[in-house]
């Protein structure tokens, strides 16, 4: 049976894990590299188009390229605290282990009784 301590513990360290991932997405990622490769198919798809600004097809990648701009833009930025994010990434880290350590007491101590 599962006590209240122990289903917090492990609903805490989900949590933690979630955290986790996203603080490493945002640190692997390649946005300025995305944003190149954007470039690239934008100068493609007018050489395409013949710069014909009327086509329907350029327009619309014009627009979808935008918005996957700003997001490369703003992961860019986020990324630009390298060393926060990777000193917070550790303390998430420690946190987890600690509530794992902890967990492994309670199972004990349940052994023990």
């Amino acid at each position: 049976m599962e006590t209240t301590q122990e289903a917090i513990i492990k609903r805490s360290i989900k949590v933690l894990d979630r955290k986790i991932k996203a603080k490493e997405a945002i640190l692997n990622a390649n946005p300025i590299g995305e944003l190149i490769q954007l470039r690239i198919d934008y100068q493609d798809m007018r050489k395409k188009c013949n710069d014909d600004w009327k086509s329907k097809e350029l327009r619309e990648f014009v627009e979808a390229a935008a918005g996957k701009e700003q997001t490369f833009k703003a992961l860019a930025e986020k990324q630009q605290n390298t060393c926060e994010l990777i000193s917070e990434l550790v303390k998430l880290r420690e946190e987890v282990s600690n509530l794992k350590r902890e967990l492994y007491y309670i199972e004990m101590r349940r052994q023990r009784a």
